[in-house]
């Protein structure tokens, strides 16, 4: 390990220390939207960095546009995180932004599994058209969630509602069973992403 990487090492390390710190006061009751602001922060910090990081190591162009794309995915969430818990009060608003958890919740394992299907092969390798076909059903599950309220039936069916405990700024979500359709195609995507990074890895070993 050179020294900048070592320097680099310290950092997140007192980053993450100071995140876990952060957490802890506010879940004692200290300054709990100022240190919850900052904790965000320090993520969306070592997330941007991360992405740094990628444009600069990463030679594989395919799998460096996809990392610096799950980067952004993660970044975003993290401000949209921040936005409801420490902003927004209006339950309305507040549903509106957690539908916009499931961006990051569907592509990020999208962009895993072609970032896996990419590892291996040459710097400027493409890959295959037919894996454009995975958008498809991964736009399909965003739409439904992002219209949901325009479903009366589903959302009658489901009763989905969000809350906000007043005494610990707590937001509460009930989803009887909305999410098991997105969650079932992310799950398959890194199982599918996973299995390919193990045959690689047996390959090259």
């Amino acid at each position: 390990m050179t020294r900048q990487s070592q320097k680099t090492a310290v950092l997140v390390a007192t980053m993450v220390f100071c995140a876990i710190i952060l957490r802890v006061l506010g879940k004692a009751g200290l300054w709990s939207v100022p240190v919850g602001i900052v904790r965000s922060l320090i993520y969306i910090a070592l997330y941007i960095g991360w992405g740094i990081s990628v444009s600069k190591r990463i030679i594989q162009v395919q799998v460096r546009h996809y990392l610096l794309a799950i980067s952004g995915l993660m970044v975003f969430w993290f401000v949209i995180r921040s936005t409801m818990y420490h902003f927004i009060e209006d339950a309305a608003i507040s549903r509106q932004l957690w539908y916009c958890y499931y961006l990051p919740m569907l592509f990020i394992p999208l962009f895993s599994v072609f970032v896996a299907i990419s590892l291996g092969k040459p710097a400027n390798s493409r890959l295959p058209k037919s894996t454009r076909l995975l958008y498809l059903p991964t736009a399909l599950c965003l739409l439904l969630v992002l219209t949901n309220d325009f479903h009366p039936s589903r959302r009658e069916r489901y009763g989905r509602m969000i809350t906000r405990d007043m005494n610990s700024d707590t937001i509460w979500y009930s989803d009887g069973g909305l999410s098991a359709p997105w969650r079932h195609f992310s799950l398959c995507l890194i199982s599918a992403g996973t299995r390919r990074g193990k045959n690689i890895c047996r390959f090259c070993c």
